[in-house]
């Protein structure tokens, strides 16, 4: 928008004047606003909320709720949290109690309190109006702050107890047990929907769009939606730039061993042939029906004993021509030698006739292997007993500890089998959790370099090998070299080192200074070519490994480490910087002077001003 004024154009951004308007916000996980849409969203106070928690009774036979309760959940693990003085609170949960028809059970009430060394300051009484006399539900209480009595504020939460003066008795089968779900403490009047505290489930704590409307409606469709700026940027992994492994999750641990050699899959189906990296089957008629579980043969996959309540996620991906059914589906089943646990397998479609089938479970046992990759009823997701089907393959098995998204992450090896494939390669950051890879911007993983920097220093001659080797050759190459040249080449490396010092501490002063350490390291490099061996020095600056070239005094924390396609910096075994593709990385530094890119110059002015100029 323009306003005139004796000749004189004024422009406003339209965003300024958006603020000046009354606008109404809502919030939501999806850009359309049918993802938990919400018009009040405040933060969950208390962890571990997004687990079930379960109260049971078994082993009690005798009940008096006169001076006890059924459930008495002490919140963030124990710890409690503090309560601010006058403000406003809303608690809510849900519940579901087993048993509840027991005749001898009556109606329930609850109650929240203020617990401290010695007794207890109850926000909200056992009263009839907090009775609730249904098997399940949710609560929710908004309550003020008042830390009276100078108790202790830390919350704790007595939930569903039984009416006062009644005690009964009952077996263990008989016995009521109840499970809370979506425990919640916000400071405000409550939120529309459940959401998780930020430690222990980030993406569903913080909703991904933020919807302003000029109409004050509860319809999302009347909303204009964008990335919620309140939300940390979103980190993703990938082995490569364009998107090869893309995984909105930190890759998961392959827990099991083997899955990076060729396997069998079988018994419901004739046996596999390895072909092109997949279990591979011709689905003839004959040989596609004689059970419905399939499963990994020759006794592959089943050493892995997981612990007991942790959770895990098995995954392997299918290819297949056959028709897909999305609304049917198979099972994972969890097998031990106790036998089959069927746990429901989710398909997610891929390109190419490709598809991912996993299942997450929480684990029960404790000293028990599983077998992994052990499949039911696969045949009614995919049509490949029809006579139109030619193929079924599989490949890429994962064992992993289960996720906050629930999802499987790309196939990876066990870390004791490949150390450095077990890493994805780059790490990316974006607004959102985005599918095009392009949408975020892409760094070589730290984790990564670290360990192809431990693999490359594993991969050196060791001192004992390169000694030897320096005696032999000694006597031959001594007479090559003057005097006067062993000076030369020790000026040079004098000049890296010294270069090098100058980039760690200071991130270097501009590209030049790059570009004139590059020239200088490549020009001295090719003078030692055919000379190094011939140094009475190189003992002390010089490895020689499948690597590449180290250069750095034997006992210094500094090393240089030249590769066919890299320079890499190192202080005290880690990577600090590299050039590579005609780029120079760092992971931190400090520009003394100035920056200067291309006519463009950052300066400093003095101590606490920088300014930008444009070089003519």
């Amino acid at each position: 928008m323009a306003i005139l004024s004796r000749g004189q154009i004024t422009l406003v951004n339209m965003g300024d004047m958006m603020d000046l308007i009354d606008q109404h916000i809502a919030y939501a996980w999806s850009p359309d606003g049918k993802d938990r849409f919400t018009r009040n969203w405040s933060e969950n106070l208390l962890r571990y909320s997004n687990k079930s928690i379960v109260q049971s009774t078994i082993g009690r036979t005798t009940y008096t709720p006169s001076y006890d309760d059924l459930a008495t959940i002490f919140v963030n693990d124990g710890k409690g949290i503090v309560l601010e003085q006058g403000e406003k609170y809303t608690l809510s949960f849900k519940y579901n109690i087993a048993n509840y028809n027991n005749p001898k059970l009556t109606s329930i009430g609850y109650g929240l309190g203020m617990s401290a060394y010695a007794g207890e300051y109850w926000i909200d009484t056992y009263a009839t109006a907090n009775s609730y006399e249904t098997a399940s539900g949710q609560i929710t209480l908004t309550f003020t702050a008042n830390n009276s009595g100078g108790k202790y504020p830390c919350l704790a939460m007595r939930a569903l107890r039984w009416n006062e003066g009644v005690s009964f008795e009952w077996t263990e089968t008989d016995a009521p047990y109840i499970t809370i779900t979506e425990l919640s403490l916000v400071k405000s009047t409550g939120n529309d929907v459940y959401v998780t505290n930020p430690q222990d489930d980030y993406d569903n704590s913080t909703p991904r769009y933020i919807g302003r409307s000029l109409k004050d409606s509860n319809n999302p469709a009347d909303y204009k939606y964008e990335p919620n700026p309140e939300r940390k940027p979103w980190v993703s992994y990938a082995q490569g730039v364009n998107g090869e492994g893309l995984s909105f999750m930190p890759y998961g641990e392959q827990l099991q061993l083997g899955t990076n050699q060729p396997f069998t899959m079988g018994y419901g189906i004739s046996n596999t042939a390895w072909k092109d990296g997949w279990a591979y089957l011709d689905t003839k008629p004959e040989n596609t029906a004689f059970s419905n579980e399939i499963l990994p043969q020759n006794g592959m996959f089943y050493n892995f004993v997981p612990e007991n309540g942790k959770t895990y996620t098995q995954s392997i991906r299918i290819k297949t021509d056959a028709k897909y059914n999305p609304n049917n589906s198979a099972d994972f089943t969890w097998y031990t030698s106790d036998g089959h646990n069927r746990q429901k397998a989710s398909i997610l479609p891929l390109n190419n006739n490709e598809y991912i089938i996993y299942s997450k479970y929480t684990w029960n046992k404790t000293g028990i292997a599983l077998r992994a990759f052990d499949i039911f009823d696969l045949h009614t997701a995919f049509g490949f007993r029809d006579s139109t089907a030619t193929y079924l393959a599989f490949k890429e098995p994962k064992l992993e500890p289960a996720n906050t998204m629930g999802i499987p992450t790309p196939w990876t090896p066990a870390p004791t089998e490949d150390p450095l494939g077990a890493i994805p390669k780059y790490v990316g950051t974006a607004a959102l959790p985005y599918e095009d890879p392009y949408k975020y911007e892409w760094d070589l993983n730290p984790s990564w370099l670290q360990q192809e920097s431990n693999n490359n220093l594993a991969n050196k001659v060791d001192n004992d090998t390169y000694n030897n080797d320096q005696s032999n050759v000694w006597t031959e190459i001594s007479n090559r070299v003057t005097e006067e040249e062993a000076q030369a080449i020790q000026k040079s490396l004098d000049r890296i080192t010294g270069a090098y010092t100058d980039f760690v501490s200071t991130g270097g002063k501009h590209d030049q200074d790059l570009a004139n350490l590059k020239s200088a390291i490549n020009t001295d490099i090719q003078k030692l070519a055919d000379k190094v061996l011939g140094y009475d020095f190189v003992n002390t600056w010089f490895r020689i490994g499948d690597g590449g070239l180290s250069i750095g005094e034997a006992n210094s924390n500094f090393e240089l480490l030249i590769s066919n396609d890299q320079i890499t910096f190192y202080d005290s075994g880690t990577a600090v910087a590299y050039v590579s593709n005609q780029s120079f990385f760092i992971n931190s530094g400090m520009i003394v002077d100035d920056l200067q890119i291309g006519k463009f110059k950052f300066a400093k002015v003095n101590d606490n001003l920088m300014g930008l100029f444009h070089i003519a």
